[in-house]
């Protein structure tokens, strides 16, 4: 037991003279610490109304940007689908020009072909069967 007091000793000691070396710094006992006043509970009137307008103006900014964003991705839509329209319809006229370029080479054979019996006819003449 007696060790165990001569340590209460030695700590009780200890404890005064950090309190001595305190005070001798300007720290008193009975002082305490208080937290600083900061956001929104320390801001003026005019701070919070300042604050409110700018996020007023935040929020009518996401409004009108987003108002644009809508008109653009319609406008966007509108050009795909005028597009989709275009290129069916040239699609369309190609594949008639396809047709029609066929239709003039077989009018070439055909053309051929004549030519070859008249020149046969002037050659030999005409012929009755």
């Amino acid at each position: 037991m007696p060790a165990i007091k001569q340590t209460m000793e030695i700590a009780t000691q200890v404890t005064k003279g950090v309190l001595d070396h305190a005070k001798s710094l300007g720290i008193a006992e009975e002082q305490t610490r208080q937290a600083q006043t900061k956001g929104f509970a320390s801001m003026t009137q005019d701070q919070a109304s300042e604050l409110k307008a700018k996020f007023t103006l935040r929020i009518e900014l996401d409004r009108v940007r987003n108002t644009h964003l809508e008109n653009i991705t319609k406008n966007i839509v509108e050009s795909y689908k005028f597009l989709q329209e275009n290129s069916a319809k040239q699609l369309k006229h190609l594949a008639g020009i396809e047709v029609n370029t066929f239709t003039l080479h077989q009018m070439s054979k055909d053309m051929s072909s004549m030519k070859q019996s008249f020149d046969e006819i002037k050659l030999h003449g005409l012929k009755m069967k």
